[in-house]
């Protein structure tokens, strides 16, 4: 079924809301795909977050442990939960979160872990796992930049914690255009869900938002994922293209445990005094990176989030030493000659 199709599909049925056929097959196809249990789509990642936490308990008084690497897109949720992030510093060159420091930090207070597998690069996961296990602590998966991306194991990203969060925004992967999904084995989790995306199924005691997608929503997600292996194959090697291009330069990609599914390539750069000057030369070059771009920076840094700063060195770090460069809607070749460029006034 191509777009047009599944449009006019959308646009035949009786029911357009997000209690449409569609919509519920759309979620049977993406638990298929992605191998778990339970699959409910919602209108957006932020979303998805949000209901997942809350299923999990957050609410005012509670916390969230979260790598001080996270971008705000993975914070907001946290807050809308009235629940507060609890910042862990992260891996040297890695934005996982540092397994020595997560026991340490839970208490009564923390219900859930939330990782992000920043750029669709796979963590490492199973010493977090270990720990989270033993702390007794649920862990959710951001997963909205790695549909796709495999872990060591050859399972994907995004199904092996808890529940795992997905946006279907228009620069994802998998796009709907604005959209999300959440994936899971548990199915007390999924009902929970479900209700809290449902307005709690109207049942005027427990509290629940309107996060329904649309039937026609789930269409183009239904056109869009027999097409996504595709289009992973090809930013691979688009990433691939583009780093051997980079060879000469010292540089490294990114450490990754499993197969990245090409999002962005992301290189980091050598131990400097100063890289934010490398990212305005790369600007200037018409390569925009995510601190460029979205003010990406350390968690704790917003005035929204300051309340909860704590020293984390290696995500302080790790905001300026990775560079995210394209693998789509340019060529690796136009990519490497601006990197080198960029350097050459860097350097």
């Amino acid at each position: 079924m191509n777009e047009r199709e599944a449009l006019e599909l959308a646009l035949s049925s009786l029911n357009q809301s997000g209690k449409s056929d569609l919509v519920a097959r759309y979620e049977s196809e993406l638990a298929a795909y992605f191998g778990t249990a339970h699959a409910v789509a919602v209108s957006s990642g932020s979303a998805a977050i949000e209901a997942t936490l809350v299923a999990l308990g957050a609410r005012p008084g509670k916390r969230v442990l979260v790598s001080a690497a996270a971008p705000l897109p993975t914070l907001m949720p946290i807050l809308a939960t009235g629940a507060a992030p609890k910042f862990v510093d992260c891996l040297p060159r890695s934005p996982a979160m540092d397994p020595d420091q997560v026991v340490p930090a839970v208490d009564d207070s923390v219900v859930a872990a939330v990782e992000v597998p920043l750029w669709g690069y796979p963590l490492q996961q199973a010493r977090m796992h270990r720990a989270l296990a033993q702390a007794k602590i649920p862990l959710v998966e951001d997963a909205s930049h790695a549909h796709g991306a495999l872990t060591t194991d050859g399972h994907h990203v995004g199904t092996h914690g808890s529940a795992g969060c997905f946006s279907t925004h228009h620069m994802k992967m998998l796009s709907t255009g604005e959209g999300g999904f959440i994936l899971t084995d548990s199915p007390t989790l999924a009902r929970s869900i479900r209700s809290y995306c449902r307005l709690a199924d109207l049942d005027g005691v427990h509290d629940g938002r309107n996060y329904k997608p649309s039937a026609f929503t789930a269409a183009i997600g239904l056109a869009r994922l027999g097409q996504l292996d595709h289009k992973v194959a090809a930013r691979r090697q688009a990433a691939g293209d583009t780093m051997a291009l980079l060879e000469r330069l010292p540089v490294q990609e990114l450490d990754t445990h499993g197969t990245p599914n090409g999002y962005n390539l992301v290189i980091s750069l050598p131990d400097a005094t100063e890289w934010r000057s490398f990212h305005l030369a790369l600007a200037a070059e018409g390569i925009s990176t995510d601190p460029v771009t979205y003010r990406y920076s350390v968690g704790y840094a917003k005035p929204r989030t300051a309340r909860w700063a704590v020293g984390c060195p290696n995500a302080e770090s790790l905001v300026w030493q990775l560079v995210q460069l394209p693998t789509a809607n340019v060529t690796p070749e136009a990519t490497a000659d601006a990197v080198l460029r960029a350097w050459e006034r860097w350097a």
